[in-house]
């Protein structure tokens, strides 16, 4: 997961996403308060990440066109066999009928630790 957000904060810089990349800790206070989808992915609740995403997926503005643009470039970083595991989720990294850039990548890690945990407590299960 550490190389996965390695690349997206290259690609972040590159392209100009940063603005996209920091989600509003308060959606009351939306210009205070900003947390990194980069470098605290774990830290951020999904639904802070959807309900920030919601205020503009829809919307005809270069931050929505950002946030697609985030979304292709992190899928394609993945390998064929990641790329199906997290097309599982999809819908948790969906809003409004829309694939949205942050969410994905707080899905993504979602999934990661699903995939190393389960091993683990199917192990100590059995």
């Amino acid at each position: 997961m550490h190389n996965f957000c390695i690349r997206g904060i290259t690609y972040s810089e590159a392209f100009g996403w940063e603005h996209i990349c920091s989600v509003p800790t308060d959606p009351q206070q939306p210009y205070v308060g900003f947390k990194s989808i980069w470098t605290e992915y774990g830290q951020l609740p999904i639904e802070v990440v959807r309900n920030h995403g919601a205020t503009y997926i829809q919307t005809p503005t270069r931050v929505a066109q950002d946030s697609l643009q985030i979304y292709m470039c992190l899928f394609l970083l993945l390998i064929e066999a990641a790329q199906n595991r997290i097309t599982v989720w999809a819908p948790d990294y969906t809003v409004n009928g829309i694939k949205l850039g942050p969410l994905f990548l707080r899905s993504s890690f979602v999934s990661h630790m699903r995939t190393r945990t389960q091993p683990r407590a199917r192990f100590a299960a059995s």
